[in-house]
């Protein structure tokens, strides 16, 4: 009974303090239009639907069509900066209230407490171990606390909220209503284990066989560097030479441009660039690899390696940043590899954290 749904973080910083927060698509209803947009959620239960509202303004904003559920036909629709539309037939997935409840679900899951969803499974808990009507009242009551849209979430793809649906229906009774089979004790018996195992598989103790012991991003360190900083060393622009294959690159970025390109001629002009600048400038136009799109963040990985390889100096100090979240950000590089504010992937600092995990290893294993 594990929700599948996706669940992206941001955070803003409030007073110099980190606000971790979550977001999901929504649309936003302004002047007769509807604006595709991103809602962000942070824990101290402020809600970002263009401008930053507490939850209670936000609810207000949603019954009121400001954060749309509900869509007229024909109306203007755009998405900022990819398309506009003319809605035919539109139709909403989630209501006001539901997705109230479930922004209201994301501030109780970004502090950590219980949501609508665990309170649901803990009541089926508690009416498995005391099958009581008044156990199975409040199991009905929780359920119906779930967001509609999210009721599929509280059990695995293959049977969604069947087991729960089948605890909170009578024996003999039909589990949707109407002419559809009724519930037999086999049914509630097979639910009743159902949720027993789920119980089990959620355990502290096997939870613990799976958890990652790391520390949540919110809590870690975030170290930033640039081209023209005190750790410029971190990145695969600083002057710090790297050997690879027999050939000399002045630095890892050198050796990333000349291998984009099937060019050996213009290949070795990169690698004679004087500058990070200038071999870049010449791979702009290079005739590029077929495959260059799927492979660049190996071939940046494998050339990470060797800098740090071929610099321990350097590898002692990626090891002393810890579990440091490391972001590049050099204002003049692209969002594949760098991360501007909440905008980016950056895939420098992601693949630096690979090879800092990657020396720890190797040193440890060296330790015996």
């Amino acid at each position: 009974m594990i929700r599948m749904a996706s669940w992206d973080r941001t955070w803003r910083d409030v007073d110099g303090v980190r606000v971790e927060g979550c977001w999901r698509h929504a649309f936003i209803r302004n002047g007769g239009r509807y604006f595709f947009t991103d809602l962000k959620i942070y824990a101290d239960g402020m809600v970002d639907c263009w401008g930053l509202v507490p939850f209670e303004e936000f609810a207000h904003k949603v019954r009121s069509g400001w954060v749309a559920t509900e869509f007229e036909d024909g109306a203007d629709a755009s998405a900022h900066g990819v398309a506009g539309w003319t809605m035919t037939s539109p139709r909403g997935w989630v209501e006001a209230d539901d997705l109230i409840a479930e922004v209201a679900d994301d501030i109780e899951r970004l502090n950590d407490r219980p949501t609508s969803e665990d309170r649901c499974l803990a009541a089926a808990e508690t009416f498995v171990d005391e099958p009581t009507e008044r156990n199975r009242t409040a199991l009905r009551a929780a359920y119906d606390a779930v967001p509609e849209h999210l009721r599929i979430f509280l059990g695995d793809m293959d049977n969604r909220d069947i087991p729960l649906l089948t605890l909170m229906t009578p024996e003999g009774e039909s589990l949707y209503g109407g002419d559809a089979d009724p519930v037999t004790a086999e049914d509630r018996a097979w639910a009743r284990e159902y949720v027993q195992e789920n119980r089990r598989a959620r355990s502290p103790e096997v939870r613990r066989r799976w958890d990652d012991p790391e520390r949540p991003p919110g809590e870690r360190r975030t170290v930033m560097f640039g081209n023209a900083d005190e750790l410029q060393w971190l990145s695969p622009a600083s002057p710090h030479p790297v050997d690879i294959e027999g050939l000399t690159y002045p630095t890892a970025m050198h050796a990333y441009w000349a291998r984009s390109t099937i060019d050996a001629d213009l290949a070795t002009r990169i690698r004679e660039a004087g500058r990070v600048h200038d071999a870049q400038r010449l791979a702009e136009d290079a005739p590029r690899r077929e495959d260059w799109s799927a492979v660049r963040p190996a071939v940046m990985a494998d050339l990470l390696r060797a800098k740090f390889a071929q610099h321990p100096e350097l590898a002692d100090r990626l090891l002393e940043t810890g579990d440091a979240v490391l972001i590049c950000f050099t204002g003049v590089g692209t969002r594949y590899w760098e991360r501007y504010g909440e905008h980016g992937h950056n895939w420098i600092g992601r693949l630096l954290e690979v090879v800092r995990a990657e020396i720890a290893l190797t040193r440890t294993q060296a330790r015996g």
